[in-house]
Protein backbone atom coordinates (compact mmCIF):
# COMPACT_ATOMS: atom_id res chain seq x y z
CA UNK A 1 0.00 0.00 0.00
CA UNK A 2 2.84 2.27 0.67
CA UNK A 3 4.26 1.83 -2.49
CA UNK A 4 1.48 2.52 -4.34
CA UNK A 5 0.64 5.78 -2.66
CA UNK A 6 4.25 6.67 -3.09
CA UNK A 7 3.23 6.12 -7.13
CA UNK A 8 0.71 8.38 -6.89
CA UNK A 9 2.38 10.92 -5.06
CA UNK A 10 5.10 10.95 -7.73
CA UNK A 11 2.59 11.26 -10.37
CA UNK A 12 0.92 13.83 -9.05
CA UNK A 13 4.25 16.03 -8.25
CA UNK A 14 5.00 15.23 -11.99
CA UNK A 15 1.96 16.20 -13.17
CA UNK A 16 2.11 19.39 -10.58
CA UNK A 17 5.90 20.15 -12.23
CA UNK A 18 4.87 19.62 -15.77
CA UNK A 19 1.67 22.74 -15.46
CA UNK A 20 3.85 25.14 -13.93
CA UNK A 21 6.30 24.35 -17.12
CA UNK A 22 3.05 24.66 -19.84
CA UNK A 23 1.92 27.56 -17.73
CA UNK A 24 5.39 29.35 -17.83
CA UNK A 25 5.43 28.55 -21.25
CA UNK A 26 2.49 29.72 -22.58
CA UNK A 27 2.84 32.80 -20.07
CA UNK A 28 6.43 33.44 -22.17
CA UNK A 29 4.25 32.71 -25.32
CA UNK A 30 1.84 35.68 -24.33
CA UNK A 31 4.52 38.29 -23.72
CA UNK A 32 6.63 37.05 -26.76
CA UNK A 33 3.87 37.03 -29.01
CA UNK A 34 0.74 38.44 -27.73
CA UNK A 35 1.44 42.32 -28.51
CA UNK A 36 1.99 41.49 -31.94
CA UNK A 37 -0.99 39.56 -32.08
CA UNK A 38 -3.31 42.31 -30.81
CA UNK A 39 -1.56 45.11 -33.38
CA UNK A 40 -2.55 42.36 -36.00
CA UNK A 41 -6.03 42.24 -35.18
CA UNK A 42 -6.38 45.64 -34.83
CA UNK A 43 -5.07 46.78 -37.84
CA UNK A 44 -7.37 48.79 -40.35
CA UNK A 45 -10.29 46.49 -41.99
CA UNK A 46 -10.82 48.56 -45.49
CA UNK A 47 -13.53 47.55 -47.55
CA UNK A 48 -14.90 48.47 -50.96
CA UNK A 49 -18.49 49.34 -52.18
CA UNK A 50 -20.34 50.14 -55.13
CA UNK A 51 -22.00 53.01 -54.24
CA UNK A 52 -25.28 53.90 -56.45
CA UNK A 53 -24.32 52.11 -59.25
CA UNK A 54 -27.61 49.97 -59.65
CA UNK A 55 -29.17 53.17 -60.97
CA UNK A 56 -29.34 54.20 -64.29
CA UNK A 57 -28.02 57.74 -65.22
CA UNK A 58 -30.58 60.15 -67.01
CA UNK A 59 -29.07 62.62 -69.77
CA UNK A 60 -30.97 65.81 -69.64
CA UNK A 61 -31.73 68.37 -72.33
CA UNK A 62 -29.22 70.62 -70.50
CA UNK A 63 -26.06 68.47 -70.96
CA UNK A 64 -24.37 67.38 -67.96
CA UNK A 65 -22.02 65.28 -66.69
CA UNK A 66 -22.87 62.50 -63.71
CA UNK A 67 -21.06 60.83 -61.36
CA UNK A 68 -20.72 56.90 -59.89
CA UNK A 69 -18.99 56.72 -56.97
CA UNK A 70 -16.97 54.21 -54.43
CA UNK A 71 -17.71 54.02 -50.85
CA UNK A 72 -14.35 52.99 -48.94
CA UNK A 73 -15.02 52.04 -45.30
CA UNK A 74 -12.68 51.12 -42.34
CA UNK A 75 -14.32 48.50 -39.85
CA UNK A 76 -15.26 49.11 -36.20
CA UNK A 77 -12.87 48.31 -33.62
CA UNK A 78 -9.54 48.94 -35.80
CA UNK A 79 -7.23 51.61 -35.46
CA UNK A 80 -7.13 54.36 -38.08
CA UNK A 81 -6.44 53.92 -41.78
CA UNK A 82 -3.36 56.25 -42.52
CA UNK A 83 -2.16 57.71 -45.49
CA UNK A 84 -4.91 55.55 -47.65
CA UNK A 85 -4.56 55.73 -51.69
CA UNK A 86 -7.07 54.05 -53.79
CA UNK A 87 -5.20 53.38 -57.96
CA UNK A 88 -7.39 52.43 -60.90
CA UNK A 89 -6.68 49.84 -63.83
CA UNK A 90 -9.04 50.31 -66.71
CA UNK A 91 -8.74 48.28 -69.83
CA UNK A 92 -10.06 46.66 -72.84
CA UNK A 93 -9.54 43.13 -74.21
CA UNK A 94 -9.18 43.67 -78.25
CA UNK A 95 -8.34 40.17 -78.58
CA UNK A 96 -8.08 36.84 -75.98
CA UNK A 97 -5.72 37.31 -73.59
CA UNK A 98 -4.63 41.16 -74.98
CA UNK A 99 -5.43 43.77 -72.79
CA UNK A 100 -5.74 47.47 -73.64
CA UNK A 101 -4.72 49.90 -70.84
CA UNK A 102 -6.99 53.36 -70.60
CA UNK A 103 -5.47 53.91 -66.97
CA UNK A 104 -2.91 52.41 -65.38
CA UNK A 105 -2.22 52.82 -61.87
CA UNK A 106 -4.00 55.73 -62.18
CA UNK A 107 -4.91 57.40 -58.55
CA UNK A 108 -8.44 58.46 -57.91
CA UNK A 109 -9.28 61.44 -55.97
CA UNK A 110 -11.26 61.68 -52.67
CA UNK A 111 -13.16 64.25 -54.38
CA UNK A 112 -14.18 65.98 -58.13
CA UNK A 113 -11.23 65.99 -60.31
CA UNK A 114 -13.32 68.92 -62.61
CA UNK A 115 -12.80 71.28 -59.60
CA UNK A 116 -10.44 73.98 -60.04
CA UNK A 117 -8.40 73.03 -56.75
CA UNK A 118 -7.16 69.80 -57.41
CA UNK A 119 -8.82 67.15 -54.79
CA UNK A 120 -6.76 65.04 -52.33
CA UNK A 121 -5.23 61.47 -53.81
CA UNK A 122 -4.67 60.57 -49.78
CA UNK A 123 -7.06 60.46 -46.86
CA UNK A 124 -7.30 58.85 -43.37
CA UNK A 125 -9.99 56.61 -42.65
CA UNK A 126 -11.22 56.41 -39.04
CA UNK A 127 -12.86 53.06 -37.44
CA UNK A 128 -16.63 52.80 -38.59
CA UNK A 129 -16.15 55.65 -41.08
CA UNK A 130 -16.63 56.04 -45.19
CA UNK A 131 -14.98 57.76 -48.15
CA UNK A 132 -16.24 58.49 -51.18
CA UNK A 133 -14.35 58.14 -54.40
CA UNK A 134 -15.31 59.00 -58.08
CA UNK A 135 -14.92 56.04 -60.41
CA UNK A 136 -16.76 56.92 -63.54
CA UNK A 137 -17.81 60.50 -65.21
CA UNK A 138 -21.03 59.41 -67.36
CA UNK A 139 -22.26 62.00 -70.06
CA UNK A 140 -22.65 63.05 -73.75
CA UNK A 141 -19.45 64.00 -75.52
CA UNK A 142 -20.18 67.60 -75.82
CA UNK A 143 -20.49 67.80 -71.54
CA UNK A 144 -17.66 65.65 -71.47
CA UNK A 145 -15.27 67.93 -73.20
CA UNK A 146 -16.54 70.48 -71.61
CA UNK A 147 -15.95 69.02 -67.96
CA UNK A 148 -12.46 67.35 -68.58
CA UNK A 149 -11.52 70.90 -70.25
CA UNK A 150 -10.94 70.04 -73.82
CA UNK A 151 -13.13 70.06 -77.27
CA UNK A 152 -15.75 68.29 -78.57
CA UNK A 153 -13.45 67.09 -81.57
CA UNK A 154 -10.81 65.21 -79.25
CA UNK A 155 -13.23 62.53 -77.87
CA UNK A 156 -14.32 59.90 -79.38
CA UNK A 157 -17.52 59.11 -81.42
CA UNK A 158 -19.73 56.75 -79.56
CA UNK A 159 -18.11 58.46 -75.87
CA UNK A 160 -20.16 58.40 -73.04
CA UNK A 161 -18.09 58.38 -70.26
CA UNK A 162 -14.52 58.80 -68.22
CA UNK A 163 -12.42 57.29 -65.65
CA UNK A 164 -12.39 60.12 -63.08
CA UNK A 165 -8.36 59.73 -62.20
CA UNK A 166 -6.91 62.45 -60.75
CA UNK A 167 -5.13 63.65 -63.48
CA UNK A 168 -8.25 64.32 -65.40
CA UNK A 169 -6.83 67.22 -67.40
CA UNK A 170 -3.46 65.74 -68.55
CA UNK A 171 -4.82 62.02 -68.87
CA UNK A 172 -8.28 61.05 -70.23
CA UNK A 173 -9.47 57.58 -70.38
CA UNK A 174 -12.79 57.58 -72.78
CA UNK A 175 -15.25 54.81 -72.53
CA UNK A 176 -17.55 54.04 -75.39
CA UNK A 177 -21.12 52.43 -75.33
CA UNK A 178 -21.33 48.95 -75.31
CA UNK A 179 -17.59 47.69 -74.27
CA UNK A 180 -16.95 45.41 -71.90
CA UNK A 181 -13.92 47.62 -69.42
CA UNK A 182 -11.93 45.17 -66.72
CA UNK A 183 -10.88 47.19 -63.97
CA UNK A 184 -8.49 46.85 -61.22
CA UNK A 185 -8.84 48.73 -57.47
CA UNK A 186 -6.07 48.98 -55.72
CA UNK A 187 -6.42 50.82 -52.01
CA UNK A 188 -3.10 51.04 -49.84
CA UNK A 189 -1.76 52.61 -46.98
CA UNK A 190 0.84 53.20 -44.67
CA UNK A 191 -0.66 50.93 -41.91
CA UNK A 192 -2.73 48.00 -43.67
CA UNK A 193 -1.80 45.40 -46.08
CA UNK A 194 -2.81 46.41 -49.93
CA UNK A 195 -6.10 45.35 -51.15
CA UNK A 196 -7.13 45.01 -54.53
CA UNK A 197 -10.75 44.19 -56.30
CA UNK A 198 -11.15 43.00 -59.65
CA UNK A 199 -14.59 43.43 -62.20
CA UNK A 200 -15.95 43.99 -65.62
CA UNK A 201 -18.15 46.44 -66.68
CA UNK A 202 -20.30 47.55 -69.55
CA UNK A 203 -21.52 51.12 -70.26
CA UNK A 204 -25.34 50.53 -71.71
CA UNK A 205 -27.14 53.48 -73.72
CA UNK A 206 -31.17 53.90 -74.20
CA UNK A 207 -33.21 56.51 -75.55
CA UNK A 208 -36.14 57.50 -73.77
CA UNK A 209 -39.11 59.44 -74.85
CA UNK A 210 -40.99 61.89 -72.34
CA UNK A 211 -43.66 64.67 -73.86
CA UNK A 212 -43.49 67.18 -71.85
CA UNK A 213 -39.27 67.29 -72.20
CA UNK A 214 -38.65 65.24 -75.47
CA UNK A 215 -36.48 62.35 -76.19
CA UNK A 216 -33.95 61.65 -73.46
CA UNK A 217 -31.02 59.28 -72.64
CA UNK A 218 -29.83 56.83 -69.87
CA UNK A 219 -26.36 55.17 -69.44
CA UNK A 220 -26.49 52.54 -67.30
CA UNK A 221 -23.37 51.00 -65.33
CA UNK A 222 -23.79 47.19 -65.71
CA UNK A 223 -21.57 44.80 -64.15
CA UNK A 224 -20.93 41.89 -66.13
CA UNK A 225 -18.28 40.50 -63.44
CA UNK A 226 -19.39 42.41 -59.82
CA UNK A 227 -16.24 43.57 -58.24
CA UNK A 228 -14.61 40.96 -55.46
CA UNK A 229 -11.54 40.83 -54.05
CA UNK A 230 -8.86 39.36 -55.66
CA UNK A 231 -5.64 39.75 -53.85
CA UNK A 232 -3.61 41.28 -50.33
CA UNK A 233 -0.35 42.37 -50.79
CA UNK A 234 1.85 44.84 -49.80
CA UNK A 235 2.12 47.15 -53.25
CA UNK A 236 -0.18 47.88 -55.63
CA UNK A 237 -1.43 45.28 -58.27
CA UNK A 238 -1.43 46.05 -61.42
CA UNK A 239 -3.73 45.13 -64.54
CA UNK A 240 -2.42 42.75 -67.13
CA UNK A 241 -1.42 44.87 -70.32
CA UNK A 242 -0.14 44.07 -73.55
CA UNK A 243 3.37 45.16 -74.32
Amino acid sequence: MLAVAHDHFEYATLFAALAVALGTFAAAGVALFGPAWTRRRRRPALSIELDGFDEAIVLKSDPSVQRTTLRLDNAEGHDRAEQVEVYVDVGWEFEPSAMLPLAEQELLPFGDPRDSSPPPTSQHVAPGFSRWLPLLLLGDATALARDCGDDADSVPEGCVGAVAVARLKRERAWLLADQEYFVTITATGANFDAIAYAGSFILEVSDMEFNDVGDLRSIEVRWTRPLKVVERRESPTRLAAAP
